[in-house]
């Protein structure tokens, strides 16, 4: 599997996050389902298995989402090389019996740019989803497109559950993206690795 598709699949798969942009603090009035989310969440930079390093940033906006995951060459997170985005829209649709809140995701778009004339040259050899005449500094729509085992389906969902503990931020562990998921596909359990916290 490509690294991007890798890390993405794991931070997708966040993270409805998946649930894995710009940040701002939302205007949902105080209890109002979801205001939790309201504003910036940030893992850190982390490891993807000794391809690269990364990390993603999710910003909401009275469940509006703005996602972007930045690959970098150093373990500091400061020379950036890929960056994707995605945004999409979500519905919390209920509390599990463990007291977490479930977050059904429609997306919306899905970008992936190259930062650098290397990481475009990689791409190329590689076909990343698909396309072969990637360059540095060109957004490319990658909404649908199959990105070394990764997808994010036109009309795609997620089917999440979270949980929000003071500046930090958790969702399920193991959530999907697809079309048409049923109830049996949202997660049991929160992830125990993958933590954001409130920038």
């Amino acid at each position: 599997m490509h690294p991007i598709s890798r890390a993405l699949s794991l931070v997708l798969g966040l993270t409805s996050a998946v649930g894995t942009f710009a940040g701002c603090g939302g205007g949902a009035a105080p209890g109002a389902l979801g205001s939790e989310l309201n504003g910036t969440w940030q893992t850190p930079c982390f490891d993807n298995r000794g391809f690269n390093f990364a990390r993603t940033t999710l910003a909401y906006d009275d469940l509006a989402l703005t996602g972007t995951y930045e690959e970098f060459e150093d373990a500091a997170c400061t020379r950036a090389t890929h960056v994707s985005h995605w945004t999409g829209v979500g519905v919390v649709s209920g509390t599990t019996t463990g007291g977490d809140s479930k977050l059904d995701l429609s997306f919306m778009t899905f970008t992936s740019t190259a930062l650098t004339a290397a990481n475009a040259d990689f791409n190329n050899m590689n076909a990343y989803c698909g396309i072969t005449d990637w360059a540095a500094g060109a957004e490319r729509d990658v909404l649908g497109a199959s990105c070394y085992g990764f997808s994010i389906p036109v009309g795609g969902e997620s089917l999440d559950i979270y949980r929000v503990d003071g500046d930090t931020l958790r969702f399920g562990d193991g959530s999907m993206i697809g079309l048409d998921l049923q109830e049996s596909a949202r997660p049991t359990m929160l992830s125990a690795t993958q933590v954001f916290t409130r920038q």
